[in-house]
């Protein structure tokens, strides 16, 4: 709401939604987004062939080293996995952004360091010539993908007990769709950058009585 009322200019995300193709707007493209997405869901219906996971602007099968006819140059970030929506939310998000749109939102911890397989073959599978593939590419696959394709910009680890709902500790996920400098909005060139920040040591846990 501050960001709409002092940028009346501002494309602000206003709804979202995993329930079908591209959510319940599915052309709607935002300059800012800030989300709260329900963390570790394991309860939604994905479409191996959405268009959320076929994002052009990078080239996750090139990278993974896999013949073009093993998925047809689809899946370029890594179909999330079924069991956790995770990185289905973060590539939502990143759909829906402009093309100098910018993305904060939070999520579990272990969205940094989980691996769980999602719907291609591994990359594991891929060292070897003859191996047959035997799982799908994995959560941290698609991590990876997302920092060689230049989308994270900052990403801030946070302790637990922050919340109400959840004694977990969080994250916070910063996205750029364009890293280059931006006058107009104070940014400067950001390429290739990315910005890690701990506030774990300056927790401080106390509650009015």
């Amino acid at each position: 709401m501050n960001l709409t009322a002092s940028k009346p200019s501002l494309s602000m995300a206003a709804s979202v939604s995993l329930s079908n193709t591209s959510g319940i707007h599915p052309d709607d493209q935002s300059d800012a987004g800030c989300y709260n997405p329900p963390f570790n869901d394991s309860d939604w219906f994905r479409k191996d062939d959405d268009v959320r996971w076929q994002w052009s602007g990078a080239t996750w099968t090139t990278r993974q080293g896999c013949p073009e006819g093993e998925r047809g140059g689809v899946h370029q970030l890594g179909v999330p996995p079924k069991g956790n929506a995770n990185f289905a939310w973060v590539q939502h998000f990143i759909h829906h952004l402009a093309p100098q749109g910018m993305a904060g939102f939070v999520l579990a911890n272990g969205s940094m360091s989980s691996n769980q397989s999602g719907d291609c073959p591994a990359r594991s599978a891929m060292k070897t010539p003859k191996a047959k593939p035997q799982s799908l590419p994995r959560q941290r696959d698609i991590r990876r993908a997302l920092i060689e394709a230049d989308l994270v910009d900052c990403m801030v680890a946070l302790p637990g007990q922050l919340f109400y709902s959840t004694q977990i500790p969080v994250c916070l996920w910063f996205l750029a769709k364009n890293k280059a400098a931006d006058a107009k909005r104070g940014f400067r060139v950001r390429r290739k950058d990315l910005l890690f920040i701990s506030r774990k040591p300056t927790f401080i846990n106390f509650s009015y009585n």
